[in-house]
């Protein structure tokens, strides 16, 4: 991905349920960036708050996903967040070690995969179903 289509999502404040261009949720963030990937991926209308429902939709749909043991450019990065044992945020796996995300705290950021705090977050790298091809 190249350094100006980065920029027309760094940046970008964080807003539950937004799908861009001027706001995201992590997941309104990981369509759009996975767009410029080649995925066109489906819509969940879930509250970016709600970490059961999202761990719940990811975990059902998981097995259709093709699990990498290393991160590739174009992959949704799955993450834990907080205490309670849910996976509930994604992220999109850019290139050299970083990742494309939104939070409430930061906005969208892009950070280091293998930074300590990410690498105690993060779940796994998930390539979408070819049916999300575009």
């Amino acid at each position: 991905m190249d350094a100006a289509t980065l920029n027309n999502f760094i940046g970008k404040p964080f807003k539950d349920g937004a799908r861009g261009p001027d706001a995201f949720d992590c997941w309104g963030l990981t369509m759009a960036v996975m767009l410029h990937f080649g995925y066109r991926l489906p819509d969940y209308s879930i509250a970016a708050f709600d970490a059961a429902k999202i761990h719940d939709e990811i975990d059902n749909q998981r097995s259709a996903w093709q699990e990498l043991a290393i991160p590739e450019p174009g992959c949704v990065v799955v993450m834990r967040f907080g205490c309670h044992g849910h996976i509930n945020h994604v992220a999109t796996y850019i290139g050299d070690g970083m990742m494309l995300h939104t939070r409430e705290k930061t906005g969208s950021v892009i950070e280091r995969v293998n930074s300590p705090v990410f690498q105690a977050l993060i779940q796994g790298y998930f390539l979408p179903p070819e049916k999300y091809r575009s």
